[in-house]
């Protein structure tokens, strides 16, 4: 049976999520890096044949345009890659809206983001008289939808998320789970946690059986 769960407030951060961690993920997918190295490889060519053809290079030299070809292989491998992988995911049809079980009552819907892994995924987060849910849209790289029954529900907070000017810029929501913590940016977080916080409470009140 659920039990009731305090909402506290998380200390205001710079940023949320990957990082770098989340372009590396991206970067490493093989729609993004088998063409990033092959354009690597025949800019790394076009661009030193000439200068070792000459006898002027240099270790510097050397480097700097193997820098080069890293830089623009990897960006002909994106605009290669993506069209593609765009073009594919459009191709699979918009996924199915939520839609509660039966006998559940939707309390709040938002637009969000999720963290899974190395990844920031947008969608739609939901959440019932029975579980918080969400929904990654098509043109994420993992599509995995996330549902949370309330009974699992260890923690809630909400916290802001600052610009480097100081200036709020969006917010947070961290759900503390027996294996983690499950972490999205919701516009309305602080509502959308309170609303979690009073849901388990009457599901905490509903007697057994």
């Amino acid at each position: 049976m659920a039990t009731s769960t305090e909402v506290s407030r998380l200390p205001d951060c710079s940023g949320v999520g990957p990082g770098l961690r989340g372009a590396l993920f991206f970067f490493r997918q093989p729609w993004i890096l088998w063409p990033g190295v092959a354009g690597t490889l025949a800019w790394g060519a076009f661009l030193l044949s000439p200068a070792l053809a000459g006898g002027k290079l240099d270790a510097n030299g050397a480097l700097t345009l193997l820098a080069i070809a890293v830089l623009v292989g990897f960006g002909t491998g994106l605009m290669v890659g993506m069209p593609v992988w765009f073009g594919l995911r459009a191709l699979r049809g918009r996924r199915l809206p939520f839609s509660p079980p039966s006998g559940e009552r939707l309390i709040f819907e938002a637009l969000a983001n999720h963290f899974l892994g190395d990844e920031g995924r947008g969608g739609h987060i939901y959440l019932t008289d029975r579980r918080v849910a969400f929904v990654p849209h098509r043109f994420n790289i993992q599509l995995a939808a996330v549902d949370i029954p309330l009974e699992a529900v260890q923690s809630i907070g909400w916290g802001r998320v600052m610009a480097p000017a100081g200036s709020p810029i969006s917010m947070q929501l961290q759900v503390g789970l027996p294996a983690g913590m499950e972490v999205f940016v919701v516009e309305r977080a602080e509502q959308l946690a309170t609303e979690i916080a009073e849901a388990r409470g009457r599901l905490a009140a509903v007697p057994p059986g």
